[in-house]
């Protein structure tokens, strides 16, 4: 999802990525055999843009893809071999032959990969009474068919359990504008007469300021501290490296991550309390999960 104004742009979780890629090659499989070639087009170009695609998986979609763009290319062709064949009815052999002709030029393009070219070749070859060629035709159409790209296989079990999803970490910088909604002030209390050593203390979100709306010079309202955009930005910093650490999926290196975030916490420039116990908290989970994983591998020995 895209962030709001003032959100932190988290990185996109490797595993999810993964399925996007897939479901995108698996919707343009589903145009593929639907004929809807601009759409199958589309689907394998934005798997091959995302992030979730292995080296040797985004070779093999690039020459599927190339496959797709030279089967919509000679479908044209052949749109103009069907014409032909239908403007030879009583027009003799040549424009059979022309038709003939230009059914070849397809099949060159598709790479003798699309089956409809054979097919519709095959009735070229019946009206031309030649039995033999269209026998061959047939059957090259039904053994083209056999090769056409599908989803054949089910797909390979998630990276992860479901229920073990890294948690999107508590942003300090940020306020949801539902909050904002519901009353939250950003003032919490006013004072009236004394100087700042007779201001009564404050929690530490909160600061002492001159109330600017009061005639009176010691007038003082309590109002909540502003970052500046120096600490903001290094605060969304901070928060999105461990983020990413979460996505690992690896509690030592989440762990490293932690110390790391509670040290720049201290220095008042590091990701806040609650997103640190949110990281804690899921290494917790995952570490229970293995040991909950090894202790059936045991039992199945």
């Amino acid at each position: 999802n895209k962030a709001r104004p003032g959100e932190i742009s988290h990185t996109a979780d490797p595993e999810d990525e993964k399925v996007r890629a897939r479901v995108e090659i698996r919707m343009g499989v589903a145009f593929l055999w639907l004929g809807a070639f601009q759409k199958a087009e589309a689907h394998f170009e934005k798997a091959l843009g995302s992030e979730g695609l292995e080296m040797e998986e985004a070779k093999q979609v690039r020459l599927d893809l190339q496959r797709v763009q030279a089967a919509k290319k000679a479908l044209q062709e052949k749109e103009q071999a069907d014409q032909t064949l239908r403007n030879a009815h009583g027009e003799g052999q040549e424009v059979l032959e022309k038709a003939l002709q230009q059914y070849d030029e397809a099949d060159a393009t598709s790479q003798q990969e699309c089956a409809v070219v054979y097919a519709n070749r095959c009735q070229a070859h019946l009206q031309m009474g030649k039995l033999q060629e269209c026998l061959e035709d047939a059957d090259a159409a039904l053994r083209v068919l056999r090769r056409w790209p599908c989803a054949g296989k089910a797909p390979k079990p998630p990276a992860r359990p479901s229920g073990l999803e890294p948690p999107f970490l508590d942003d300090p910088t940020f306020v949801h504008p539902d909050q904002q909604n519901q009353g939250e002030r950003e003032w919490l209390m006013k004072h009236n007469g004394g100087s700042v050593k007779d201001l009564p203390g404050l929690p530490d979100e909160y600061e002492w300021v001159k109330d600017s709306a009061e005639k009176n010079e010691d007038a003082w309202i309590a109002v909540k501290k502003r970052m500046s955009k120096v600490t903001i930005d290094a605060i969304k910093r901070t928060t999105a490296e461990l983020q990413d650490a979460l996505y690992l999926r690896n509690p030592a290196q989440i762990r490293q991550q932690i110390a790391v975030a509670t040290e720049q916490n201290k220095a008042r420039e590091g990701p806040s309390s609650k997103a640190i116990q949110q990281a804690e908290d899921y290494a917790q989970k995952l570490e229970e999960h293995e040991k909950a994983q090894e202790a059936q591998r045991d039992q199945e020995e």
